[in-house]
């Protein structure tokens, strides 16, 4: 918790050798506050490093919350993982899939879904535009150290530059498609582009680039082709 800082008192009227009466006791009085004035200064930068150093230690405990906090999303996204795998699906081999049907990569064992209908000779792993990572109540934690960067869906991006960061996210071609983003420099001037696709808020369709001016961590999730809204 934060010290109060300490009280001071005014000085006494300053001794004038312009006025002579009572000029000892001016300065008598003027010397004793001196004393106690040099106390409340030592006193009052001790105050600021009590509470310097607490808020240092706050934002410390904070960053490590944050810290845990990321690495539950991963966990989640590898429970989420290991609930798909334990449902049944199956490891990927070069064909035609359905939209929304799950397989597992080879590369790297995690389970996707895929974003269109059609033939897929590309490990899902490596092929963002017709799969996605499957999720459940946790996004894979993905970090991005520059001050631009295009993103995939079903990833929480994580935006570490100091400077501001502008962030490219795809257009959503089916519902259900997911994307989170945090910008860690606690800037006003970080934005995402969404493209082409709409973004619905306070009754208003915004699309192109949107400053997050309110250093949110954003959650969207898709409500069909095109159309993002915000993920509670």
């Amino acid at each position: 918790m934060p010290t109060t800082p300490p009280t001071g008192t005014s000085p006494p009227e300053a001794p004038n050798r312009d006025i002579p009466a009572g000029f000892a006791a001016k300065m008598d009085a003027f010397l004793a506050w001196m004393v106690g004035f040099y106390a409340f200064i030592v006193a009052s930068l001790a105050n600021v490093f009590a509470n310097a150093t607490e808020a240092y230690n706050s934002a410390v405990a904070a960053a490590g919350s944050q810290t845990a906090a990321a690495g539950s999303a991963s966990a989640a996204a590898s429970s989420a993982a290991a609930a798909a795998n334990s449902a049944g699906a199956a490891m990927w081999a070069a064909g035609s899939y359905n939209t929304g049907q799950p397989a597992r990569a080879p590369s790297n064992q995690r389970v996707y879904i895929a974003r269109t209908t059609g033939s897929k000779p590309t490990d899902p792993a490596l092929d963002p535009t017709n799969w996605r990572l499957a999720s459940a109540g946790g996004l894979p934690d993905v970090p991005y150290s520059g001050t631009t960067a295009t993103v995939a869906l079903g990833e929480r991006s994580r935006f570490t530059n100091a400077a501001a960061v502008a962030v490219t996210v795809p257009v959503p071609t089916v519902a259900n498609e997911e994307w989170e983003g945090e910008w860690e420099n606690g800037r006003v001037d970080n934005s995402f582009n969404i493209g082409a696709a709409t973004l619905r808020r306070n009754g208003v369709a915004d699309s192109g680039v949107i400053t997050n001016s309110q250093r949110m961590i954003v959650r969207l999730i898709s409500v069909g082709a095109n159309e993002w809204r915000f993920k509670q």
